[in-house]
Protein backbone atom coordinates (compact mmCIF):
# COMPACT_ATOMS: atom_id res chain seq x y z
CA UNK A 1 0.00 0.00 0.00
CA UNK A 2 2.71 2.25 1.02
CA UNK A 3 5.23 1.98 -2.10
CA UNK A 4 1.94 1.51 -4.36
CA UNK A 5 3.53 -0.63 -6.23
CA UNK A 6 1.72 -4.57 -7.06
CA UNK A 7 4.14 -7.04 -5.63
CA UNK A 8 2.35 -10.34 -6.14
CA UNK A 9 -1.14 -12.47 -7.55
CA UNK A 10 -2.46 -15.73 -8.14
CA UNK A 11 -4.42 -17.19 -11.36
CA UNK A 12 -5.37 -20.49 -10.75
CA UNK A 13 -8.40 -22.59 -10.59
CA UNK A 14 -8.84 -24.58 -6.94
CA UNK A 15 -11.39 -25.22 -4.65
CA UNK A 16 -12.95 -22.63 -1.79
CA UNK A 17 -11.43 -24.43 0.83
CA UNK A 18 -7.90 -24.91 -0.79
CA UNK A 19 -7.72 -20.77 -1.68
CA UNK A 20 -9.52 -20.15 1.89
CA UNK A 21 -6.40 -21.73 2.91
CA UNK A 22 -3.88 -20.06 0.46
CA UNK A 23 -5.28 -16.61 1.73
CA UNK A 24 -5.22 -17.44 5.06
CA UNK A 25 -1.62 -18.36 5.12
CA UNK A 26 -0.43 -15.61 3.12
CA UNK A 27 -2.42 -13.15 4.87
CA UNK A 28 -1.10 -14.48 7.91
CA UNK A 29 2.75 -14.11 6.62
CA UNK A 30 1.85 -10.59 5.42
CA UNK A 31 1.25 -9.99 9.45
CA UNK A 32 -2.52 -10.31 8.98
CA UNK A 33 -3.15 -8.21 5.72
CA UNK A 34 -6.44 -7.06 5.13
CA UNK A 35 -8.18 -9.48 2.90
CA UNK A 36 -10.90 -8.06 0.76
CA UNK A 37 -12.92 -11.28 -0.81
CA UNK A 38 -15.43 -11.07 -3.73
CA UNK A 39 -18.39 -12.69 -1.58
CA UNK A 40 -20.50 -13.66 -4.84
CA UNK A 41 -20.92 -16.69 -5.32
CA UNK A 42 -17.63 -18.38 -5.29
CA UNK A 43 -16.76 -16.00 -2.66
CA UNK A 44 -18.88 -16.46 -0.56
CA UNK A 45 -17.49 -19.75 0.58
CA UNK A 46 -14.34 -18.64 0.37
CA UNK A 47 -15.85 -15.67 3.19
CA UNK A 48 -17.21 -18.56 5.08
CA UNK A 49 -14.07 -20.78 5.48
CA UNK A 50 -11.86 -17.87 6.50
CA UNK A 51 -14.24 -17.40 9.36
CA UNK A 52 -14.12 -20.55 10.72
CA UNK A 53 -10.19 -20.27 10.50
CA UNK A 54 -10.81 -17.02 12.53
CA UNK A 55 -8.76 -15.18 9.79
CA UNK A 56 -8.46 -11.47 12.01
CA UNK A 57 -8.63 -9.50 8.98
CA UNK A 58 -11.80 -9.39 6.84
CA UNK A 59 -12.70 -6.46 4.89
CA UNK A 60 -16.03 -4.93 5.38
CA UNK A 61 -17.75 -1.72 4.25
CA UNK A 62 -17.71 0.85 7.03
CA UNK A 63 -20.64 3.12 6.90
CA UNK A 64 -21.19 5.97 8.73
CA UNK A 65 -24.44 7.14 11.16
CA UNK A 66 -25.78 8.88 13.18
CA UNK A 67 -24.26 6.44 16.24
CA UNK A 68 -20.42 6.10 15.29
CA UNK A 69 -20.23 3.38 12.53
CA UNK A 70 -22.05 0.16 10.94
CA UNK A 71 -20.55 -2.58 9.05
CA UNK A 72 -21.60 -4.76 6.29
CA UNK A 73 -21.27 -7.89 6.05
CA UNK A 74 -17.55 -9.84 5.49
CA UNK A 75 -16.18 -8.68 1.75
CA UNK A 76 -17.53 -7.09 -1.62
CA UNK A 77 -20.42 -7.80 -3.72
CA UNK A 78 -19.03 -7.73 -7.49
CA UNK A 79 -22.70 -6.86 -8.54
CA UNK A 80 -24.21 -4.22 -11.18
CA UNK A 81 -24.54 -2.38 -7.32
CA UNK A 82 -21.09 -3.14 -6.47
CA UNK A 83 -18.85 -2.81 -9.65
CA UNK A 84 -19.17 0.69 -10.48
CA UNK A 85 -16.89 1.32 -7.19
CA UNK A 86 -14.13 -0.73 -8.40
CA UNK A 87 -14.10 0.25 -11.51
CA UNK A 88 -13.43 3.77 -10.35
CA UNK A 89 -10.73 2.54 -7.41
CA UNK A 90 -9.32 0.98 -10.70
CA UNK A 91 -9.20 4.78 -12.56
CA UNK A 92 -8.39 6.71 -9.51
CA UNK A 93 -5.76 4.32 -8.83
CA UNK A 94 -3.68 3.57 -12.00
CA UNK A 95 -2.29 6.72 -13.67
CA UNK A 96 0.32 8.07 -15.69
CA UNK A 97 1.55 10.22 -13.09
CA UNK A 98 4.09 9.21 -10.38
CA UNK A 99 0.61 9.23 -7.79
CA UNK A 100 -0.64 5.79 -9.50
CA UNK A 101 0.02 1.80 -8.73
CA UNK A 102 2.86 0.70 -10.08
CA UNK A 103 1.80 -2.47 -11.88
CA UNK A 104 4.35 -5.25 -12.74
CA UNK A 105 1.98 -8.09 -14.43
CA UNK A 106 2.11 -8.42 -17.67
CA UNK A 107 -1.21 -11.08 -17.50
CA UNK A 108 -2.65 -8.00 -15.56
CA UNK A 109 -1.62 -5.24 -18.14
CA UNK A 110 -3.26 -7.57 -20.75
CA UNK A 111 -6.82 -7.88 -18.84
CA UNK A 112 -7.05 -4.11 -18.79
CA UNK A 113 -6.61 -3.75 -21.91
CA UNK A 114 -9.20 -5.61 -22.56
CA UNK A 115 -11.81 -4.36 -19.96
CA UNK A 116 -14.52 -2.36 -21.51
CA UNK A 117 -18.09 -1.14 -20.73
CA UNK A 118 -20.20 -4.33 -22.85
CA UNK A 119 -22.35 -4.20 -25.42
CA UNK A 120 -25.08 -5.84 -26.78
CA UNK A 121 -25.44 -7.69 -29.97
CA UNK A 122 -26.74 -4.62 -31.43
CA UNK A 123 -23.60 -2.24 -30.49
CA UNK A 124 -25.69 -0.41 -27.87
CA UNK A 125 -24.07 -0.40 -24.74
CA UNK A 126 -24.96 -1.72 -21.86
CA UNK A 127 -24.06 0.30 -18.88
CA UNK A 128 -22.13 -3.03 -17.66
CA UNK A 129 -18.16 -3.71 -17.97
CA UNK A 130 -16.36 -6.67 -17.86
CA UNK A 131 -13.72 -8.21 -20.51
CA UNK A 132 -14.07 -7.97 -24.28
CA UNK A 133 -16.00 -11.11 -25.93
CA UNK A 134 -12.48 -13.91 -27.32
CA UNK A 135 -11.32 -16.80 -26.41
CA UNK A 136 -9.28 -16.40 -23.39
CA UNK A 137 -10.47 -13.09 -22.08
CA UNK A 138 -10.47 -12.92 -18.47
CA UNK A 139 -11.29 -9.65 -15.70
CA UNK A 140 -10.24 -11.38 -12.76
CA UNK A 141 -6.86 -9.80 -12.14
CA UNK A 142 -8.77 -6.55 -13.11
CA UNK A 143 -11.44 -7.70 -10.53
CA UNK A 144 -9.22 -8.91 -7.91
CA UNK A 145 -6.95 -5.41 -8.10
CA UNK A 146 -9.96 -3.33 -8.09
CA UNK A 147 -10.62 -5.18 -4.75
CA UNK A 148 -7.55 -4.38 -3.58
CA UNK A 149 -7.91 -0.50 -4.32
CA UNK A 150 -11.36 -0.51 -3.19
CA UNK A 151 -9.65 -1.50 0.42
CA UNK A 152 -6.25 0.00 0.46
CA UNK A 153 -7.47 3.11 2.07
CA UNK A 154 -9.11 1.05 4.88
CA UNK A 155 -4.94 0.27 5.50
CA UNK A 156 -3.39 3.76 4.34
CA UNK A 157 -2.91 4.96 7.83
CA UNK A 158 -1.31 1.07 9.22
CA UNK A 159 2.08 0.78 10.11
CA UNK A 160 3.52 0.25 7.05
CA UNK A 161 6.26 -2.82 8.18
CA UNK A 162 3.38 -3.85 9.89
CA UNK A 163 2.07 -5.84 6.85
CA UNK A 164 5.64 -7.07 5.85
CA UNK A 165 6.29 -10.66 5.66
CA UNK A 166 7.67 -12.02 9.07
CA UNK A 167 11.41 -10.42 9.23
CA UNK A 168 10.58 -8.70 5.60
CA UNK A 169 12.02 -5.13 4.59
CA UNK A 170 10.92 -2.59 2.46
CA UNK A 171 12.02 -2.86 -0.75
CA UNK A 172 11.91 -1.69 -4.79
CA UNK A 173 12.66 -4.69 -6.79
CA UNK A 174 10.69 -3.37 -9.64
CA UNK A 175 11.43 -7.18 -11.20
CA UNK A 176 8.43 -7.83 -13.91
CA UNK A 177 5.48 -10.55 -12.61
CA UNK A 178 5.23 -13.19 -15.54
Amino acid sequence: VTTRCQVAEYVGRVQATTFSRMIDWLGRWYNNALANVERTGYGQAVIQDLCNLIYPSLWREKKTTSSGYSFGPYGFATTDVGKPALNKAIIDSITDDDNGYTIRSVRLYKQLQIYDRLRNRKGIETKKTGAQEGRGNHDDLVIASGLAFHAAPDVIDMDPHGMLPMGGKLTEDLTPIE
